[in-house]
């Protein structure tokens, strides 16, 4: 409730981030995130500062920002699993960012996006890991209730392709879109492959001499 109420207070704001960032990642499962996870997804749209009209109504953004570097992804990725809802809302928050995405679509923002994109599959992929081939650590255990099941990856890896391949042959954050193809590949390579050779294909073909 102090996080919600301090949106205001930038400074303070940016502690909080970090504290129930940390608090997400450290314990998974341990944590009920749903009275307040409306308000953590519409925090993080808001945070990507997406350009919604002429560049004179574009809101200048705070000095440091507290939402940088992989925070975002990390907290999320930290919500699902279980019967969350967090999966549900990352559907939504991807179907609107995609149309920025696109490789037309290049601006301030685009730089931001494609962490973002690197960092969720990033922190996916280790979270997978960390539940299923991790050695005994001080690290508290993910509760069997809340591990991330077969079906989870499945619906994962389906909510970002799209996203993933609209932005394939962007101009800018190539190096991103690439780091997260390997890690959906590695999670589900049936069904991201097959699809990548066919749209690398297609690119050959048009190119002239």
């Amino acid at each position: 409730h102090l996080w919600l109420i301090s949106r205001n207070h930038p400074q303070l704001d940016q502690g909080w981030v970090k504290l129930f960032v940390r608090l997400a990642r450290d314990n998974p499962g341990y944590i009920d995130w749903s009275p307040y996870i409306q308000q953590v997804f519409t925090r993080i749209l808001n945070s990507f500062q997406l350009p919604m009209g002429p560049s004179e109504f574009l809101v200048v953004p705070y000095k440091k920002d507290q939402w940088n570097g992989d925070k975002p992804a990390t907290l999320i990725v930290s919500m699902l699993g279980g019967e969350t809802s967090a999966q549900e809302y990352l559907n939504k928050l991807m179907i609107a960012l995609e149309s920025y995405y696109h490789p037309s679509n290049i601006g301030l923002h685009t730089k931001k996006l494609m962490t973002f994109l690197r960092s969720l599959t990033n922190k996916f992929v280790e979270r997978v890991k960390r539940e299923r081939h991790s050695k005994p650590s001080w690290e508290p255990t993910v509760p069997s209730s809340a591990k991330l099941t077969e079906k989870d990856i499945d619906v994962f890896v389906e909510c970002l392709l799209p996203t993933l391949w609209l932005a394939l042959f962007t101009r800018r954050g190539i190096f991103d879109v690439a780091i997260s193809i390997k890690n959906l590949a590695q999670l589900r390579p049936t069904m991201v492959l097959p699809e990548l050779m066919e749209r690398t294909y297609a690119a050959l073909e048009t190119l002239t001499e």
